[in-house]
């Protein structure tokens, strides 16, 4: 092994090690785990894990935090972060390694975030759903087929389709075509935005209005479900990372097959105590 790689081994030795000690006290901890946290492809996390790929400094600080590392150990990784910038026998991550890789399940790299000047397409309910339809299986682009699959009005299905296209989100093609042209869509949020509750509201909305259809039909394709604990509010931020993961991936798996329907996730979690 020349110097870069012995470095880049052990970075990972050091990755490891606090990953070994998280999962000694929660077995569910994972580099999947690690990887949602950060925001990174669990790909791209495992080859540096595996001492494939140099761990980048702008992520270094991410990980360590996320692995619980000690101040010493903190100090030792920037050492051999430093050491390793002189060196270039690996090749460094793309962007393209961020991403997941043909075969990879899906992570959060592949949600594109938008800010506060994308915040108008939660000003109604329908324009992301419409966004996951045009990529449904035998997607019509009329606005009155649009309309009957969403239950909207026409008026609504052409005005949302039009503020999508101006938007960039959606591209009409030849013959009337229209495809999606980003990736899917996320608003992480430090704290509660007004258009970001209301669109929340809505859905609850929509969650309600399923409990009203009581047939077996329709109990068969939902899953609404709720437990009540005393819980530490000081694990509270690693059990909304849990939960947060637990639905993508959910969400992954229902998109993995032939999509013919659009469905939405919603996740409460909230104190019941004043």
């Amino acid at each position: 092994m020349n110097d870069d790689q012995i470095l880049t081994a052990e970075v990972a030795r050091l990755l490891n090690l606090g990953l070994e000690r998280l999962k000694s006290q929660n077995s569910l901890m994972s580099i999947r785990s690690i990887a949602a946290q950060v925001s990174l492809s669990p790909s791209y996390l495992s080859k540096v894990f595996r001492g494939e790929r140099k761990l980048q400094p702008a992520s270094s600080r991410k990980i360590a935090h996320a692995l619980r590392l000690d101040h010493h150990e903190i100090h030792e990784l920037e050492r051999l972060l430093l050491k390793q910038i002189q060196t270039t026998q690996l090749p460094d991550y793309t962007a393209d390694d961020e991403a997941a890789e043909p075969g990879d399940e899906t992570d959060l790299a592949d949600y594109q975030t938008l800010g506060k000047d994308g915040y108008w397409i939660l000003e109604d309910w329908y324009h992301i759903p419409l966004l996951n339809l045009v990529t449904s299986e035998h997607f019509h682009a009329s606005s009155e087929w649009i309309s009957n699959r969403l239950g909207i009005t026409t008026q609504q299905a052409e005005d949302s389709v039009r503020r999508l296209v101006e938007a960039g989100h959606l591209q009409r093609g030849e013959h009337g075509k229209i495809t999606r042209t980003n990736l899917k869509v996320r608003f992480p949020t430090d704290r509660s935005h007004e258009a970001v509750c209301n669109f929340h509201k809505a859905m609850i909305g929509k969650a309600l209005s399923e409990l009203s259809h009581p047939e077996p039909g329709a109990f068969k394709e939902r899953q609404i479900s709720g437990v009540s604990f005393a819980g530490d509010p000081q694990r509270l931020d690693e059990a909304k990372r849990i939960l947060d993961e637990a639905m993508y991936r959910a969400a992954e798996h229902l998109a993995g097959g032939t999509c013919s329907e659009v469905f939405q996730v919603n996740l409460q979690l909230f104190k019941l105590t004043r």
